[in-house]
């Protein structure tokens, strides 16, 4: 069964809930999270690793969490009793800076947090990664940097609010020192497909509490690179 649910300018919904689902997850984010359809790249590693996930997500491109608490849709498909899990993304550059990180998206993830927690919804935090070549506007002139400041200000969320966080952006950090595959869509910031299905791993492993053990090959991920990902993250 699929579903649409309306945000914002647009939304991509995945799997609808209540079909036997293991686990049923609502992704809340943006791009990051609906490049490569990413989500679905979660089902089916985790079908194969003998879980069965339904997704959807409200993923409209250059979200904020600040924006998606104001949206009816979010809020609606949180309290509905659908979903096991909610996934909340943050834009990719508002954790990386210090004063957007204090004035719009720790403010806003202690609103979604309280939303989740009076639903009854587990939160997992999807901490991104840095820009190939940083964030120099901001005096983050490598990926390093910025991928250190986006670590901090999930490490933050993660002890003032709890849940878990799926440190997509340390696995990376490991890929890109350890592997020659491309992470990157040609802008330097959004995921290529090798980059979403590392994504994918990490927060199929924070959403079964399991290492995956299987790594399908999915859409343009070779069976060759989806291994390559794998050994990454385990």
């Amino acid at each position: 069964m699929r579903r649409i649910l309306i945000s914002l300018s647009f939304v991509f919904a995945l799997a609808g809930c209540g079909s036997g689902a293991d686990v049923n997850v609502l992704f809340v984010g943006n791009s990051f999270t609906h490049f490569h359809n990413m989500p679905g790249m979660v089902e089916e590693i985790a079908a194969a690793n003998g879980v069965t996930v339904d997704t959807e997500m409200i993923a409209p491109g250059g979200a904020l969490l600040s924006g998606h608490v104001n949206d009816p849709a979010v809020a609606e498909a949180i309290a509905s009793g659908d979903f096991d899990i909610v996934v909340f993304q943050e834009q990719s550059q508002a954790p990386a800076v210090g004063q957007m990180a204090a004035e719009q998206t720790r403010p806003a993830a202690r609103t979604l947090d309280r939303m989740a927690a009076n639903a009854g919804v587990d939160v997992i935090w999807y901490q991104t990664w840095g820009h190939d070549r940083g964030f120099p506007e901001f005096g983050l002139g490598d990926y390093g940097a910025m991928q250190e400041a986006i670590n901090s200000t999930y490490d933050a969320l993660w002890a003032e609010l709890g849940g878990d966080v799926a440190r997509v952006g340390e696995a990376w950090s490991v890929a890109r020192s350890a592997l020659s595959i491309n992470l990157y869509d040609p802008d330097g910031y959004h995921p290529s497909p090798a980059g979403s299905y590392l994504a994918a791993l990490v927060l199929t492993d924070t959403i079964i509490e399991a290492p995956a053990e299987v790594a399908p090959a999915v859409g343009a991920v070779t069976e060759d690179t989806a291994q390559q990902l794998l050994d990454i993250t385990n």
